[in-house]
């Protein structure tokens, strides 16, 4: 009865279809700028809004438009985040375009800023697919291809189970991910699976297949790269 009542208060529950929880990757407080290219989702302007972040949104036709524009020195943030991930269509037809677009990347961050975006594991779980469909990659090859693009720095996070609301952001150890199969499947799994999964063997094997990645990328505080470099 108590419940009924309090439902009728508060009328429905709006249960957001994005988060913005990555934002604790970003080297960013108060009086930085971000970037966010993503679909509308009011999940991000106002988590950013909450610790005093200026932040823009474009979608990604305005940021693919913008990269050749003689301005560009205008629109400089501290970071730019691609959380929903980088559009798997970009790498389709040429493959050799995600290494220009990160390149391009590079040129709206300030020096020290950093470059966040989402992509899928080739080698994941078949678990329940993000809906923005990001390019597909390994951590190796994202690495490799972050830092010949120019970044300085590169960390790689997992994120689970999709990049679009992510239940689990972490660090891809086979600790944390022993962390997390425990901690989400304590109440789903029988008590014998859920202790063989999470030994230190098969959770290796496992943490080759998390679903989903974060890649944070840093430009160079000394980098002196023009746009036209």
């Amino acid at each position: 009865m108590l419940q009924n009542d309090l439902a009728t208060r508060l009328g429905p529950v709006k249960i957001p279809d994005c988060s913005a929880d990555w934002r604790f990757l970003l080297p960013i407080s108060g009086g930085r700028s971000v970037l966010v290219v993503a679909p509308d989702c009011d999940e991000f302007a106002l988590s950013f809004d909450a610790i005093k972040v200026k932040n823009t949104r474009w979608r990604f036709e305005d940021f693919t438009n913008r990269v050749n524009q003689p301005d560009l020195g205008n629109s400089r943030f501290d970071a730019v985040a691609f959380p929903l991930g980088i559009p798997a269509e970009v790498a389709a037809a040429d493959p050799e375009q995600l290494s220009r677009l990160l390149e391009d990347a590079l040129h709206f961050l300030t020096p020290g800023g950093a470059l966040l975006f989402g992509f899928a594991n080739r080698n994941g779980l078949p678990v329940r697919r993000s809906e923005s469909h990001p390019i597909q990659s390994t951590r190796d090859e994202m690495k490799h291809l972050l830092i010949t693009a120019g970044y300085s720095a590169v960390e790689i996070y997992g994120a689970f189970p999709t990049l679009d609301v992510p239940e689990f952001i972490f660090s891809p150890l086979v600790e944390d991910l022993q962390f997390l199969l425990r901690r989400r499947y304590k109440h789903k799994l029988p008590s014998l699976v859920l202790d063989l999964i999470t030994l230190p063997a098969p959770a290796s094997l496992l943490l080759r297949a998390i679903p989903f990645y974060y890649a944070v990328a840093y430009r160079s505080s000394t980098s002196a790269r023009s746009f036209n470099s």
